[in-house]
């Protein structure tokens, strides 16, 4: 009887790096297919994914089974996403000038900045239905513009920050942003605080495709 062949340890581990990279590029990932990743999972997944995956393989603790969306389908969003980058910054710039962000009634509705948003993205899709013509970006590059936008602008920021710090109910209030000529509404993302040069590098990293 022929002896079976054993498959070397350098194929062995390519045939692992080549299984595990086909993982990666899953738009759900199992618990399962997590821990098989291993560490780089965290930044597909999350966090609270990522452990809750880990969790699960110590014995005598009972995990639910779930299933994670890969931050591939965000990538994927960004890169075949397109937005009239004109129009939805004046549209947003005109509802965020309309409202009164210290208003006691929006301050005390916990879910207005939900509404407000899904209203905005209606009104918005609606007016570029309606130009189909117009010209259309990215949303990958729009959304790094806006990025860079504030990142350079440390001026602007600081300006945000002592406005929002004002603010009542956890809701935005009007704040300058440098360069815009008009008040606006901002919250500052986490990845924008700290340093300028600090902003700039979290900001390109959070939209970097892996």
């Amino acid at each position: 009887m022929g002896k079976t062949p054993v498959e070397k340890p350098a194929a062995k581990a390519a045939k692992a790096g080549a299984e595990i990279s086909e993982l990666t590029k899953k738009l759900v990932l199992t618990g399962a297919d997590i821990v098989r990743i291993g560490d780089d999972a965290e930044l597909l997944v999350g966090g609270k994914n990522y452990n809750t995956a880990i969790i699960s393989q110590v014995e005598g603790i009972r995990a639910p089974e779930f299933r994670a969306i890969s931050s591939q389908a965000f990538h994927i969003l960004l890169d075949e996403t397109r937005v009239n980058a004109s129009l939805v910054r004046a549209t947003v710039d005109k509802e965020y000038n309309r409202i009164d962000w210290n208003d006691p009634e929006i301050n005390k509705d916990s879910e207005f900045l939900q509404k407000f948003v899904r209203n905005l993205a209606k009104e918005i899709r609606a007016q570029a239905s309606a130009k189909p013509g117009e010209t259309q970006i990215k949303l990958r590059t729009f959304v790094n513009n806006v990025v860079e936008g504030f990142a350079t602008s440390p001026e602007g920021i600081d300006q945000l920050r002592k406005a929002l710090g004002a603010g009542a109910g956890g809701h935005p209030v009007r704040g300058t942003a440098q360069g815009s000529g008009r008040m606006r509404a901002r919250r500052l993302p986490l990845h924008l605080q700290g340093s300028g040069r600090g902003r700039r590098a979290r900001g390109r990293a959070l939209l970097r495709r892996r």
